[in-house]
């Protein structure tokens, strides 16, 4: 088993395994997707297919699986809790008594902050890292929302990217192309921020993770194109993504990385509806250690414990 120099995790929000109907599925007009799975690719469609098989290979060398999203907490999976169980290991809307949207409740708070994969790192003298850059605007906030992921960096006592890093190239925005930026919502910082293709963005996760074990990228323009976005708006978010993850697909063996990509909870994936779903969601992964990183996980409490093993952390 050849070990990865560094971990990549690439976070996108609301994406799940959907089915192969370009009329349903913005992922299914897209050529060579690699993050858009189809239901008919699983040797079993129900959610618990993963259990007990092998990683099931992709066409450029990766391997991925479907990993159940609901924990078997009753209701449609959400972002606080479904974040906060990757970033933990532990069944959060289990714990929090059912699937909590968008800003963690006080009891996925609590369970960010007993641990999360910033601190286990940490602890093992690990070296990690969020990649997000947050504008000026964010801290200038009285009441900033604060997702699983700033609360867990928070609780590990770790800062938090600021503008600056992403203008000497070393954060990225959640929209890494900077579009959005460079249309004004950093002020007339947007003017100063260069614009991103997926092939340069990956470079700059590629050499955070020179510097770091650990490198996590959040995208959540995938979740919100699901639920407000027209058809265009949802074919371009999951565009948009896919270069990014094709580029990190490409790169992850030169480097020496080991690239993740999971999501929370499924939407995007089907243009019928503007909630989320009850899809399993896909976890991929390229370069050394890939399917070994995969062959224990079948929902998204497994993410974390892969995570740790592919760094030989206990």
């Amino acid at each position: 088993m050849s070990k990865p120099r560094a971990v990549i995790l690439l976070f996108v929000d609301g994406v799940g395994v959907g089915p192969r109907d370009p009329a349903t599925n913005p992922f299914a007009r897209l050529a060579g997707t690699r993050l858009g799975r189809y239901r008919d690719e699983i040797p079993e469609v129900a959610v618990h297919s993963a259990r007990g098989q092998d990683p099931l290979p992709l066409p450029d060398g990766g391997f991925w699986k479907p990993l159940d999203a609901s924990l078997g907490v009753p209701g449609l999976p959400q972002s606080a809790t479904g974040q906060a169980t990757i970033l933990t290991g532990v069944n959060a809307p289990r714990r929090a008594g059912r699937h909590v949207s968008a800003i963690p409740d006080r009891r996925v708070r609590e369970l960010l902050e007993e641990d999360n994969i910033f601190r286990m790192l940490g602890r093992a003298g690990r070296r990690a890292t969020f990649a997000n850059a947050f504008t000026p605007a964010y801290f200038a906030r009285k009441r900033p929302h604060i997702s699983a992921t700033t609360r867990s960096l928070m609780a590990a006592g770790m800062p938090l990217r600021r503008l600056e890093d992403l203008k000497a190239g070393r954060a990225l925005f959640h929209d890494y192309t900077n579009e959005s930026l460079r249309r004004g919502g950093a002020s007339e910082e947007g003017d100063l921020v260069p614009a991103l293709s997926g092939e340069e963005a990956a470079e700059i996760l590629f050499g955070l993770a020179r510097e770091h074990d650990f490198t996590l990228h959040e995208h959540f323009l995938t979740d919100l194109a699901g639920h407000r976005g027209n058809d265009m708006e949802r074919l371009e978010a999951a565009r948009r993504i896919e270069e990014l993850v094709e580029h990190l697909a490409r790169g992850a063996a030169r480097h020496g990385a080991l690239v993740l990509v999971i999501s929370d909870h499924g939407n995007l994936e089907d243009l019928t509806v503007r909630t989320h779903t009850m899809h399993p969601v896909p976890l991929l992964a390229w370069g050394p250690g890939a399917p070994e990183a995969l062959e224990m996980a079948t929902d998204l409490t497994h993410v974390t414990p892969a995570v740790l093993r592919s760094l030989g952390v206990a």
